[in-house]
């Protein structure tokens, strides 16, 4: 039996589970199928190595079998990484909305409609040019953040501001439904988020908007958000950003 085959192929069919299983939730059916050529792979390198410690005669040569799955393999990665990855897909029109941190009770969607928002939102919308993820307890798809996963947001929130400034876009990030993760988080770890989400989008002069129920909220936690994110104590107000034509 040629061992070196077998644990290679064991190594590359376990590397494609972990594909399935860390990427498939975030990229979808590229990340599965990306996730199989791999384990195929493996499965091919294995099986034949033990074919041939068997004196039987293999299917496919090892060596046939990364002829066969590299173009796969490339082009996948290619449409994971490359195609599937931006959040930003066309050049937005301009918007006039201030820079910085804005909280407010409400927003009229359709006053940011076709602009590349990332937003991460309590209820599940579908706004032209918004890159949308749901924060719930519930779903756990591709657009679904578990309200633990602050990292997540924050990361993804890096990423997007990296991609808006390539492209030349004022980064817009708003948030919603605090409460919820208020309750899954310790206070101050959300806090550390949102400071480094603050942080993030002021060194591109972007605009972070919280949609926030200050009835959900003490005195305190008010002026720690408010002190955190470098803003004043005034109340929540309903936000109206223009779109220039």
């Amino acid at each position: 039996m040629s061992y070196p085959y077998v644990i290679t192929g064991i190594t590359l069919a376990l590397a494609g589970f972990l594909i399935i299983e860390f990427l498939g939730k975030r990229y979808g059916w590229r990340a599965y199928l990306f996730g199989a050529s791999i384990v195929l792979l493996g499965v091919g390198a294995t099986s034949t190595a033990v074919m041939i410690g068997n004196r039987g005669v293999p299917i496919v040569n090892p060596n046939d079998w990364v002829v066969l799955t590299a173009p796969i393999i490339v082009t996948l990665t290619y449409s994971l990484l490359v195609l599937h990855g931006g959040m930003i897909e066309e050049t937005p029109e301009e918007i006039n909305i201030k820079s910085g941190v804005t909280i407010a009770r409400k927003i009229e969607e359709r006053s940011l409609k076709g602009y590349p928002v990332l937003a991460f939102m309590r209820k599940r919308i579908s706004v032209p040019g918004w890159k949308t993820y749901w924060i719930t307890a519930a779903g756990r798809d591709e657009t679904s953040i578990y309200p633990t996963e602050l990292h997540k947001i924050v990361d993804m929130v890096a990423r997007y501001v990296a991609e808006a400034k390539n492209k030349g876009v004022t980064p817009v990030v708003l948030v919603e439904g605090l409460e919820l993760l208020a309750m899954y988080n310790d206070f101050k770890a959300l806090l550390k988020a949102l400071a480094t989400i603050h942080d993030i989008l002021v060194v591109e002069n972007g605009a972070l908007i919280i949609l926030l129920e200050e009835d959900a909220w003490d005195r305190r936690e008010l002026e720690l958000l408010r002190s955190v994110l470098g803003i004043g104590v005034s109340a929540p107000k309903k936000l109206k950003p223009t779109v220039s034509k």
